[in-house]
């Protein structure tokens, strides 16, 4: 990540401790230049979910700032809360200077730094293991050389990668393409990048090419370079003199076969511009000369929508794609004359624009028509640049502080998390990992003891079979019991070929059924939501669906014909399964309320409200006062047991982390296997804990439950089989070929436990001696969970 200063370097210097003030009174008082407003822009409502979020390849961060340089994260779960002492993976010692951001492609990080003299370094290019920090191998690109500043130095621009080849550029010592182990495979020089200020702008990887920005004091161009042999594609002449950004591919809705190159900025003396590029040519499409001239965040774009921001306090601009943007210039939606930052890229993200100045400002924009939602200020100076993931956006100080802000309407400090150190790159956000590189190490944190995949895709076909007796061998230990027959004091909800009342079908959780199923299925009705989503767990009662949606209606299907019964609008989104209870349903949403509804007309009965997420589904209990509680849990970490009829909380728990799973209920007992790495056995009337086992990692997974034993996987790829009367692991199954995640709840019946797994698979077990019975592969992860059907006598 790049950083300069401004012409005005010294006096900016100057008047640092004024300048919030100054920022300040230019942003939000009538004296600035007014907004620009055209009649076609329309404010966007809130989402609970970015669609790019499940759009790409999990496990990757392939070039700067992610997928796209867009900054968020594809299926990615970060930690809040983390530091030297909490949720640190590893740190590793870097070998030279750099301000390049980490890249990531599942179980690879690299990055470049400038080893040696500061006044003419060597450039390498690094690439460490993601499990533990290790370093792989270490690529030698040459002596650096030409101006810089001393805020940017020699290795600022990231790599690109594509799961064969990285490619890094290192300004005058030109670009370099490597392929998976370090070896060159070509080079092209680019001739001499002279600026007073360094480069700054890294490569990307489209189809089959490379593209890369050499924007210079004179003769600038735009160059695209084959990926497989260097040879030059297309070079097209700039008439800037200076640009620092990252190039984004963009299309609109009405031009997806026919994307473009956009390019924010370029000096042009006394204005700068944003550029459009065809991909295949080269050919300048259009342009506006509407930045400032010192330009280095990216452009961030969605719904139609493309976003120029340029600073310091410079203007921020949206132009409508939806007209044809190929052959001109699109229509400027709206255009705000102060308020851009100067170093850090924006986010545009769950439709809202999110910025943050160098001089600690952070605003919350409606994208649709520019509208202020809210700002604050946050400590310190930025240059790196917001990321986002599960719902959460993360800025960076210069001092190594980083901010995590709940994304929405309303600004939210989750934590602030004090790495030290001097930080100018921008964090990559991969599965469970958040992955920071400071002036002096390169750090891993992930909740708890999760481990990521040391498995990569791209060796899928290609791989051998291991020994599957040693790799899959489950652990024994002695003291393995008979199942039980216990009674328990569960509220009545039955599975059947009709019910299906509670996320896996059972109080137990066990996802197993009587039904008459045969092998032959057959399709019988499709329902599709308008502008809708699902990533929650129907459940089925009173021959209806009830299922929540990701954009916040709740609906009611028939089950015979998929047609709406009723549904609900006006929440903000739901993930977890619902569960329903004597002619009522009840779910969780994705602001922390949780929802008792009728079952007939969806009227609401109450609701209460939680401190974060919930993620999993209810539980029902009969409890020795005779009452019906409700357990559910949050991330907020409590564990609630709530009233059935009136919403009264009758315990909360806490716990030492989130809760995601839904809380399976035997014998009076409830259990919670969480984010804290333990399975957690609790007593329905007080939520009193008995004993807690270590699982050695995370889960989000709901534990199954027969007699005295519980089922369970972990982040870390583990399965367990435990005696929770005796709180003891019995058996567990570790493939040590992937280490691959349990996500998938477990199936379970009389003989056999049946789960998913990260590792593309899923694995049958003896329930009681923990034998690998048999696995099938599949092609993707599996993160569903399987269910058992058994045909009715």
């Amino acid at each position: 990540m790049l950083s300069r200063p401004s012409c005005a370097w010294i006096a900016q210097s100057l008047f640092a401790v004024f300048w919030p003030l100054v920022l300040e009174h230019c942003l939000f008082t009538s004296g600035c230049r007014r907004a620009e407003v055209s009649p076609d822009a329309q404010p966007w409502s809130g989402a609970v979910e970015d669609v790019r979020e499940r759009d790409g390849e999990p496990g990757t961060w392939a070039m700067f700032r992610g997928p796209n340089a867009q900054g968020i994260g594809v299926a990615a779960h970060p930690p809040i809360v983390f530091n030297d002492d909490q949720n640190l993976r590893w740190k590793v010692a870097l070998p030279g200077d750099g301000n390049s951001s980490p890249v990531v492609w599942h179980d690879r990080i690299f990055l470049t730094a400038a080893e040696g003299d500061r006044r003419g370094p060597t450039g390498v290019v690094l690439a460490y293991r993601r499990l533990d920090g290790a370093l792989l191998w270490r690529y030698e690109v040459g002596k650096l050389t030409g101006r810089t500043h001393s805020k940017n130095g020699y290795a600022s621009p990231s790599v690109a990668c594509d799961g064969k080849r990285v490619v890094a550029f290192f300004g005058s010592a030109g670009l370099v393409c490597l392929d998976w182990d370090g070896n060159l495979l070509w080079r092209k020089d680019l001739g001499p990048q002279e600026h007073e200020y360094g480069v700054g702008s890294s490569p990307i990887i489209f189809g089959n090419a490379v593209i890369q920005l050499c924007d210079r004091e004179r003769d600038s161009f735009l160059i695209a370079l084959d990926k497989n042999t260097g040879n030059e594609l297309w070079r097209t002449a700039r008439p800037t003199v200076g640009c620092w950004t990252t190039p984004v591919v963009v299309h609109s809705d009405q031009d997806k076969g026919q994307p473009v190159l956009v390019v924010n900025g370029g000096d042009m003396g006394s204005v700068g511009r944003i550029a459009a590029y065809d991909l295949a040519s080269g050919k300048e499409l259009w342009h506006r000369e509407e930045t400032e001239t010192l330009v280095t965040p990216v452009a961030v774009f969605a719904q139609n929508v493309l976003i120029s921001m340029s600073g310091r306090n410079g203007p921020i601009l949206a132009l409508s794609l939806s007209e044809k943007t190929i052959n001109q210039a699109p229509k400027l939606l709206w255009k705000l004359p102060r308020g851009g930052p100067y170093i850090p890229s924006g986010l545009l993200y769950r439709n809202r624009l999110y910025i943050v100045a160098d001089a600690r400002y952070l605003a919350c924009y409606n994208p649709g028509d520019g509208a202020l939602i809210w700002r604050t200020s946050l400590n310190g100076t930025f240059t790196s640049s917001l990321v986002a993931a599960d719902g959460r956006i993360y800025a960076v100080n210069e001092r190594g502080s980083v901010f995590v802000i709940k994304a929405g309407d309303d600004f939210q400090l989750l934590s602030e998390n004090r790495i030290g150190g001097r930080c100018l790159a921008t964090p990559a956000l991969v599965e469970n990992d958040l992955i920071l590189r400071t002036d002096r190490f390169l750090y891993c944190f992930a909740e708890k003891t999760g481990s990521p995949s040391s498995e990569d895709p791209r060796e899928e076909d290609n791989q051998k079979p291991a020994d599957h007796a040693a790799a899959s061998r489950p652990e024994v230990s002695q003291g393995s019991e008979k199942q039980g027959g216990e009674a328990e004091s569960v509220a009545r909800v039955e599975s059947s070929d009709e019910q299906w009342p509670v996320f896996r079908g059972t109080p137990e959780a066990t996802g197993f059924v009587l039904a008459d199923i045969g092998s032959d299925l057959k399709l019988q009705w499709v329902f599709t939501a308008e502008k809708d989503q699902f990533t929650a767990t129907p459940i089925v009662a009173e021959k209806t669906i009830f299922l929540g949606g990701a954009e916040g209606v709740f609906y009611a299907l028939d089950l015979t014909d998929g047609k709406v019964r009723w549904k609900r609008e006006g929440y903000p989104g739901f993930a977890a399964p619902a569960g329903y209870w004597n002619g009522r349903v009840y779910a969780g949403d994705l602001d922390g309320r949780f929802h008792c509804l009728q079952a007939n007309d969806g009227q609401p009965l109450w609701q209460i409200e939680t401190g974060a997420e919930i993620d999993g589904g209810p539980s029902f209990v009969t409890l020795s006062s005779g009452k019906t509680g409700v357990i559910v849990g949050s991330q907020d970490s409590y564990l609630y047991c709530i009233e059935a009829t009136t919403g009264e909380v009758i315990w909360k728990i806490a716990a030492q982390d989130q809760i995601r799973c839904t809380p399976p209920v035997i014998n009076g007992r409830t259990f919670v296997a969480g984010c804290d790495g333990k399975l957690h056995i609790l007593t329905l009337d007080d939520g009193r804990e008995l004993a807690a086992v270590d699982l050695g990692g995370p889960t989000g997974s709901t534990p199954a439950l027969v007699g005295p034993w519980a089922y369970v996987g972990t982040e870390n790829g583990v399965f367990y089989g435990i005696n929770w009367e005796k709180a003891q692991v019995v058996w567990k199954f570790e493939d040590t070929r992937s280490g691959d995640a349990f996500r998938s709840s477990a199936a379970v019946n009389e003989r056999y436990v049946v789960v998913g797994s990260r590792d593309r698979k899923v694995h049958c077990f003896d329930r009681k001696t923990g034998e690998h019975r048999w696995e099938f592969a599949t092609r993707r992860y599996v993160d569903a969970s399987p269910v058992i059907v058994r045909k009715k006598a």
